[in-house]
């Protein structure tokens, strides 16, 4: 006797918004002052051989870019993956891991200095997507099929960023590197994030649209 609960919006719950993370400088967070960077904070275990592999490429096609990456236990992962990127052609110079920082508003302010977040097409970001918007940081994802990678597009629909939502791999992999060989290409996408963003983020809003769909099944 159950009946579905169709929300409006994204389905992914927000934690507290505050407002957009403050800007810091690259060389705060050990980042070179030069070249596009690709951030990919994810689990370790969602970042699985294809994906590294189109990363990989991405650096190749992007002259100077760097892939910033955080996960812990990293000793282990971040080395076999340094050691993949040698094997792929890409200099393990260019594969930066993030150190741990005390508090959260510190995490989001580094944030802001990335040009571009990497969704992880298997398994997309959860809280890590919603750091990025935080940090008015573009997404760019794959369209899934799934609970766990579907919430990239959810979160990019309705932030009337639907461009960011690619139809797979290899259309990621060039609309990567168009935004990384043209960053200007980037500042309507963070435009629209400054303007759509709080209605994503905002818990209130999310409980509203939760309100209303319930009623509105109540009601049948």
């Amino acid at each position: 006797a159950e009946k579905i609960v169709r929300m409006d919006g994204c389905f992914f719950p927000p934690g507290a918004f505050t407002g957009f993370a403050k800007r810091c400088k690259r060389k705060e967070v050990g980042l070179p002052a030069k070249g596009f960077v690709y951030c990919a904070f994810h689990a370790s275990y969602k970042i699985g051989p294809e994906v590294f592999r189109s990363w990989m490429r991405i650096l190749k096609a992007v002259p100077g870019s760097v892939l910033w990456l955080k996960f812990k236990p990293a000793e282990e992962a971040i080395k076999n993956l340094r050691a993949e990127a040698l094997r792929q052609g890409v200099s393990s110079k260019r594969i930066i891991l993030a150190d741990d920082l005390p508090g959260r508003s510190k995490h989001l302010s580094r944030m802001t200095v990335a040009d571009l977040y990497l969704d992880c097409p298997k398994y997309n970001g959860h809280a890590s997507a919603m750091d990025a918007l935080h940090a008015k940081l573009p997404i760019l994802t794959v369209k899934g099929n799934r609970f766990c990678n579907r919430v990239g597009e959810s979160l990019l629909e309705n932030l009337d960023l639907a461009e960011l939502v690619t139809k797979d791999l290899a259309h990621y992999e060039a609309k990567a590197i168009e935004l990384g060989l043209k960053p200007s290409l980037l500042l309507p996408l963070r435009r629209k994030i400054s303007e759509n963003a709080k209605q994503v983020l905002c818990p209130q809003n999310h409980a509203r649209r939760f309100e209303t769909a319930l009623e509105k099944t109540l009601s049948l």
